[in-house]
């Protein structure tokens, strides 16, 4: 077959035939490979490229969502404290006008009171004018603290007492106030215009008849000073309240950003790791891909080459020597009758033709007939017997080039389904994040369903300590009124006593009875006093257990939106992650079809070796077929041969 194929490339009609099958096939093997490669190329950059932007985009979006978080939970803690500050503001300063009212309903009941009970006692008095009486009682006015002045009048208005603590600075401030140059006349002048003090006038009657009044200031220092104590209380309150809340929002979210951090930080992990496994896989498979089809490329360029090179040996370059071996025999010889060539082309064929149609000219019709036929037959039979030979060759290369094709398409397709199962893989741990994220969220529904329960059962604790803490100041208020009356009562009590003194046997009964009632106002105002500070201390329980309540329904309400917030945030990385499920199942469908493809390929491979097997064998049958014909043509040739012309 080398001698053979030496003789081809010698010949000047198949020498370009080959040279142009050769610059073909490496052609086609080079612009296949670079084509591929290119392609693959692509698929790899724009692959790595979707990953990186994915990544990148994953990333800010959790850098946002982060820095989102930081943004709310301060401005939370800045609103709340605002508006905690400006609620607890309002509701302080609204308390603090109902205790500053209560105080001032308080004075002027309590001044009314002493009023009226001086009032009742000086009637006599006036009657009889007796003026040191009534200084007496207007003295002990004076020893209340909160009175300024007291003044009995009679029914024309003129002074009967002309008594006024010319030491106290409310008098000095009244009677500069007034330009009347009599001190009882400008303190009445200019009290009534004076906002420190509070004018009580009170008649005083006897049967009926009003026969004169008393006028009794009241000083609003100590209400002011009460009003101011409680104001700088108040004001502490609130600053404790909105630095306490803003504390506890910070610790709060100081507590849920780390595990926050954590969980963003293993996904941003496990994604880069993701991509790495992808990116390094889809390079070997690509690179096994091209080393591939350029084998397969290759060999099928060869095979081709020979095929084409065996058919064209066969049916031209080996007809040719037979014709030209024929030619030089009838040159040589006498001139045998069965070579006969057709002048036809102009190629070596039909050289030879000529040569042998010089002798064939002279031969008669009935030789030259039989002697073209046996050397026609005795042609085809050998150019059969050696097609069939070459055919079944080529058969055989083509199993052994099919059966290598059909090895390389398996590990190509194994290849692939390795490739297929780490992308399930990666969705199977994807799907796992899915599940931690959805019992994440199932979590959180159930703490703040919980904190909406609590919310509830502070708002009705709060609404019953705001109940218990109203009945307890009205209590007080009770007392305070108590307290009024059983001193005034212990000052009848005294005066009584004074007056008892004075009537001497007579007032002995009189006496008595002052005692017995001063020892029962004192009683009254001891058990006054032990209730108030009870109530007291009752006030300030409630009071702290109210804001200790307000302030746990904020941190609770601040919770729940925090947990709002949550949600949100795990929605955008659960939907995060639904992106990157999808981005893994697409690439494990285009891996799915690589190895669809691949075994394709190689059915179709198995079909042309068994489709070739069965071409080798009828070129088998047909080989035995030639060799048997060629004994009786040998015989009948040689018959043949021996005509000459």
């Amino acid at each position: 077959m080398l001698g053979f194929f030496k003789n081809a490339l010698r010949s000047r009609l198949a020498l370009p035939i080959f040279i142009t099958l050769i610059v073909i096939a490496v052609a086609q093997a080079v612009i296949v490979a670079g084509v591929t490669s290119l392609k693959l190329k692509g698929l790899d950059q724009a692959m790595s490229g979707e990953l990186q932007r994915a990544q990148a985009t994953v990333g800010e979006r959790l850098d946002e969502n982060r820095k989102r978080i930081d943004t709310v939970v301060a401005n939370m803690a800045t609103n709340v404290q605002g508006q905690l500050e400006q609620t607890l503001t309002q509701d302080l300063k609204s308390e603090q006008d109902r205790v500053v009212q209560r105080f001032e309903d308080t004075l002027v009941d309590s001044s009314k009171t002493v009023a009226q009970i001086l009032a009742q006692i000086a009637a006599p008095y006036i009657w009889d004018k007796d003026i040191p009486t009534l200084t007496r009682f207007v003295e002990m006015a004076h020893e209340n603290p909160n009175v300024i002045f007291a003044i009995y009048l009679d029914r024309d208005g003129n002074p009967l007492t002309r008594y006024v603590d010319r030491t106290n600075p409310d008098v000095k401030r009244l009677i500069d106030a007034s330009p009347i140059r009599s001190s009882v006349r400008s303190v009445l002048d200019s009290a009534p215009k004076d906002e420190g003090t509070r004018v009580i006038t009170t008649p005083v009657t006897s049967q009926d008849q009003e026969i004169g009044k008393l006028v009794l200031g009241v000083s609003n220092a100590a209400i002011n000073e009460e009003t101011q104590a409680l104001t700088d209380r108040f004001n502490a309150l609130t600053k404790s309240a909105t630095g306490a809340t803003e504390s506890a929002i910070r610790s709060a979210s100081s507590g849920m950003s780390e595990p926050l951090e954590n969980a963003l930080a293993a996904v941003s992990s496990s994604f880069d790791e993701t991509a790495r496994k992808l990116q390094d896989t889809t390079h070997e498979q690509a690179s096994t891909l091209i080393s591939t089809v350029v084998l397969v490329l290759v060999i099928s360029a060869l095979v081709l080459i020979l095929i084409i090179g065996l058919l064209i040996g066969a049916r031209v370059i080996r007809r040719l020597n037979l014709l030209k071996d024929a030619a030089a025999n009838i040159a040589d010889g006498e001139g045998d009758l069965t070579r006969r060539v057709p002048e036809t082309g102009k190629d070596e064929m039909t050289d030879m033709a000529r040569a042998l149609n010089r002798f064939i000219g002279r031969t008669q019709d009935t030789i030259r007939e039989v002697n073209d036929a046996v050397a026609d037959t005795r042609d085809q039979v050998r150019q059969l017997t050696g097609a069939a030979g070459d055919a079944d060759s080529a058969s055989q290369n083509q199993r052994a080039e099919l059966e290598q094709l059909t090895s390389a398409m398996q590990e190509m397709g194994a290849s692939i389904q390795q490739v297929a199962e780490s992308i399930q893989l990666a969705n199977s741990h994807v799907d796992t994040i899915k599940g931690d994220m959805t019992r994440n969220r199932e979590i959180t529904q159930q703490v703040n369903a919980q904190l909406n329960g609590l919310l509830e059962k502070v708002a009705d604790t709060a609404e019953v300590i705001n109940k218990l803490d109203s009945r307890s100041q009205e209590i007080g208020s009770v007392l305070d009124v108590i307290a009024g009356i059983a001193e005034q009562t212990n000052l009848l009590a005294l005066n009584a006593a004074i007056e008892a003194a004075r009537a001497g046997e007579s007032g002995r009964g009189f006496a008595v009875v002052a005692d017995e009632v001063r020892s029962l106002a004192s009683r009254t105002q001891s058990s006054t006093e032990e209730i108030r500070a009870s109530i007291e201390s009752l006030q300030d329980g409630s009071r702290n257990a109210v804001t200790a309540i307000k302030s746990a329904s904020k941190l609770a309400q601040e919770g729940q939106q925090s947990f709002t917030e949550s949600d949100a945030l795990m929605g955008n990385i659960d939907t995060a992650t639904a992106q990157l499920f999808d981005m893994s199942s697409e690439v494990a469908s285009m891996a799915e079809q690589q190895s669809s493809v691949s075994d394709e390929v190689n059915r179709n491979a198995v079909n042309i070796s068994e489709a070739a097997e069965h071409a080798s064998e009828s070129v088998s049958q047909a080989s035995n077929v030639a060799r048997e014909l060629d004994a009786p043509m040998q015989r009948l040739a040689e018959t043949v041969g021996r005509f000459r012309v």
